[in-house]
């Protein structure tokens, strides 16, 4: 023990340094976020009135209005650039990926922008066949060449330009990639990748933009239109960009010509006001202003049980964790980690702490995310 105390400079025994980092956990860096819902706040519309005339119509129903704050200041638009939470919350409602994840059931893929797809028995090729009916909210057709040019896209930026999520789906081969047809697209890998089918489905770095738009706001200086992406969106998806006012709001509304459809009750409009402050979206949420929002932990205990306050809590997608330098002594010997891992006291951390909301985490995937093991 006291090898160990004297190679962590400025900390006492083994015991302290575990007490200290457990004291430092952030609150803040919660890994699972509380989703509260106001509940009650849309009004149902008044009945219209009988009109006079056979030929007079209706009164339009009244549009319903999601309030939804962000937590952080949004700094791009770009998909293809874009890896804050509070930007991509924006974003996901109006890109769409080739497949998505199934809501009610982790780990299993449903068609989007694809209706089908082929993986060949080498894990190499990947056919895409993709919906005829779908168009970007400027009115131009999505099809094959928008997929190979946004996946293109998305991996320059990355490996070029050093920014973007576009390293999720780096393992296509771009130039062993190929337009079939139209509605045909086979993707290609550099080697197999099993996890590359869900890297499809991913918010991050394999959103679908509108090749043409692209290339018409396209500058020798910036040939990937990166500047107009950053403050204006054209997707397939069900919402549209309406108004962004920086460091305030923004207003996605609803695209009139998604190929989704509007069976059934939809919102209209999302209202998104930056409000960064875990506290003050906690006050307007009581108060009424907000119909749903992320809390910090304590903000979100605070407010469980509340009349008209549903609080849920998900599983998050953050570990907290205790690097070690392996390469030095004594923490090169595995008893001495061992012995750490024994001495640390993970329930009374969960308990209090993080005051029962949290799990023992199994190994460096979290509990949520595909391939995590119990054992």
């Amino acid at each position: 023990t006291k090898d160990l105390a004297d190679s962590i400079e400025g900390i006492g025994d083994v015991s302290d340094v575990i007490s200290d980092l457990s004291e430092d956990i952030d609150d803040l860096s919660t890994g699972i976020d509380a989703i509260l819902t106001k509940l009650g706040e849309v009004v149902e519309p008044d009945e219209p009135d009988e009109p006079d005339e056979p030929d007079v119509p209706d009164e339009p129903d009244e549009q319903v209005i999601l309030n939804y704050p962000r937590g952080g200041i949004i700094i791009t638009f770009d998909p293809h650039e874009s890896y804050s939470v509070p930007t991509q919350e924006c974003i996901v409602p109006v890109y769409e990926t080739l497949l998505r994840y199934n809501p009610e059931k982790a780990g299993e893929l449903m068609p989007c922008l694809a209706e089908s797809w082929e993986i060949s028995d080498n894990g190499y090729s990947y056919i895409f066949h993709l919906r005829r009916d779908v168009t970007f909210t400027d009115g131009s057709i999505f099809d094959a060449y928008d997929v190979l040019f946004s996946y293109d896209r998305a991996i320059t930026l990355n490996e070029e330009e050093g920014f973007g999520p576009g390293w999720i789906i780096n393992q296509i081969d771009i130039s062993a990639s190929s337009v079939i047809d139209a509605y045909t697209v086979n993707i290609t890998l550099k080697h197999p990748y099993a996890p590359f089918i869900f890297a499809v489905a991913s918010q991050w770095g394999a959103l679908m933009v509108d090749k043409g738009l692209v290339q018409e706001h396209a500058t020798a200086e910036d040939p990937w239109a990166h500047e107009y992406l950053k403050e204006n969106m054209v997707g397939t998806g069900p919402y549209m960009l309406e108004e962004w006012v920086r460091e305030d709001y923004v207003i996605l509304v609803k695209n009139p010509d998604y190929w989704g459809g509007w069976e059934g009750p939809h919102v209209d409009k999302i209202f998104m006001p930056i409000i960064t402050e875990s506290a003050i979206r906690r006050l307007r949420l009581e108060e009424g202003s907000l119909d749903i929002g992320s809390l910090d932990l304590e903000d979100a205990l605070g407010v469980e049980g509340t009349e008209g306050i549903n609080v849920e809590v998900v599983q998050g997608l953050t570990n907290f964790m205790i690097f070690m330098n392996t390469k030095k002594a004594p923490l090169d010997n595995i008893l001495v980690r061992q012995a750490m891992s024994y001495l640390y006291d993970y329930a009374g951390t969960i308990e209090t702490i993080r005051q029962g909301i949290g799990t023992q985490a199994r190994g460096p995937i979290p509990q949520a995310l595909w391939g995590w093991d119990p054992d």
